[in-house]
Parts: C-alpha cells; structure tokens; sequence
C-alpha cells in the first residue's frame, strides 16, 4: 500500500516537473518575443527621430536662406 503511495506521489511530482518546465518555455518564448518587439519599437523610434530631426534641420535652412537671400 505504502509502495502504491509512493508511486503515486513520484508520478504526480514528475507531471508536475514537467509541466513546470513546459510553462517556463512558454513563459520565456512569450519574454523573447516581447523584447524582440521592444527592440524593434525603439530601432522605429529612433529612425523616426532622424527624420524628424533632419525635417527640423530643413525647415530650419529654408527660413533662415529667405533672410540671407
């Protein structure tokens, strides 16, 4: 009887073991993919910030060339 516990209890820690490995890598599947998508969210920032920056710069020189001119 004790032995059939034992069992039990080894079979139960096992699927537990292995469902606890099983949302770990889905947890860390889920952690990559979002820094994936953060790296790429920053990578658009910062193009965006240059062009924003080279517009400014534009405008910049047409304003001041229409007193120089």
């Amino acid at each position: 009887m004790v032995d059939m516990e034992d069992k039990s209890n080894e079979d139960q820690m096992a699927a537990d073991k292995e469902r606890r490995e099983r949302l770990e890598a889905k947890n860390q599947e889920r952690f990559e993919a979002l820094n994936e998508e953060a790296n790429n969210g920053a990578t658009s920032f910062k193009k965006n910030l240059y062009i924003i920056e080279f517009l400014t710069l534009q405008i910049l020189f047409i304003f001041v060339s229409g007193f120089v001119f």
